[in-house]
């Protein structure tokens, strides 16, 4: 939403894609996440289920990710790695 409250604060774009929110005020809508809106259990919507929770996807990420990164094998490779994948 930093995105849209910094680029389209009258919501214009997201209107234009989710016909559901066309009728309501850029306010409302640029509030949304912060108020759990789920577009998927509305009656009137045509959305298909998310496949899966994405919380719940990003917490495994970062958990796998820091278990990576607290691994010998990248502590020991760590300038390595950097040096591929970082450009100075």
């Amino acid at each position: 939403m930093k995105q849209a409250l910094e680029h389209d604060v009258d919501a214009l774009f997201i209107k234009k894609w989710v016909e559901e929110l066309r009728g309501y005020d850029p306010g409302y809508i640029l509030n949304l996440p912060s108020k759990n809106y789920d577009l998927f259990s509305q009656p009137e919507s045509h959305y298909p289920q998310p496949l899966y929770n994405f919380q719940e996807r990003i917490k495994k990420t970062k958990d796998l990710l820091w278990q990576w990164k607290k691994s010998n094998k990248v502590k020991k490779n760590n300038l390595k790695i950097l040096s591929k994948h970082v450009k100075v």
